[in-house]
């Protein structure tokens, strides 16, 4: 059953996000697509790091992806990573400030702001950011 749970609810996530295929979501995670491919398809679940790890990159409760609830919270932990991601050291005040500028074009599209975050983190994490 948790399975079951756990894998719609993460197939249901990553359709939010059309760019986000198995494979970016397997490069994300550090593993093989098939990997992954089990996790949607309710074969196995994640160890807890990477479980976790999931539910911070797509700013939901841990709670709700195994289904003991059925609020993401989505908002309340994208605010919190986008808090974090603002207040780390290797962002630039530059970064920052675009990245709040991008947050304003998506006012009520929250799969949209968070796809700019991770975008950020990743231009920032790579040295792609041109500060």
């Amino acid at each position: 059953m948790a399975n079951f749970i756990f894998s719609s609810r993460l197939h249901q996530l990553r359709s939010m996000y059309p760019t986000w295929t198995q494979v970016h979501m397997a490069k994300v995670l550090n593993m093989q697509p098939n990997a992954y491919q089990q996790y949607e398809h309710g074969g196995r679940l994640p160890k807890l790091d990477k479980f976790f790890f999931i539910a911070q990159y797509f700013c939901v409760s841990s709670d709700w992806l195994l289904g003991l609830t059925n609020d993401m919270r989505q908002e309340y932990f994208f605010n919190q990573a986008l808090n974090n991601f603002i207040h780390n050291p290797l962002t630039t005040e530059s970064l920052a400030e675009r990245v709040k500028a991008d947050m304003d074009h998506y006012p009520d599209d929250l799969p949209a702001k968070v796809v700019q975050l991770r975008a950020a983190e990743d231009m920032r994490d790579n040295g792609l950011w041109p500060d």
